[in-house]
């Protein structure tokens, strides 16, 4: 098809996330995730910058959409030649417990 992309998902959290499964199964897209631990996932993306645009290289990726947990808004980092978006969510969704424990 002309015009199409191809897409590669990184997601950075803290304790456990579920979406680069998800978004693995449902669109066989390569996705994975990285956790943070006890550093800010929102530094911790631009830590591993570097790796994750030869990761979707690698990958074949036109697009990488890396999602944060996006928990240090007041000081997290941009970068330039970039798209960001911000999304707040009113729900915590169906893992929230399983994030939480």
């Amino acid at each position: 098809m002309a015009g199409s992309r191809n897409v590669a998902y990184l997601k950075i959290d803290v304790v456990r996330a579920f979406e680069d499964e998800e978004l693995r199964a449902e669109f066989s897209i390569p996705a994975k995730c990285v956790y943070s631990g006890d550093l800010c996932p929102d530094h911790m993306g631009i830590m591993i910058l570097a790796d994750s645009l030869v990761w979707a290289e690698q990958e074949k990726a036109d697009i990488l959409i890396i999602e944060r947990a996006g928990l240090c808004l007041r000081c997290t980092p941009y970068t330039t030649q970039s798209l960001g978006i911000v999304v707040l969510s009113s729900v915590s969704g169906t893992n929230a417990p399983l994030k939480m424990a």
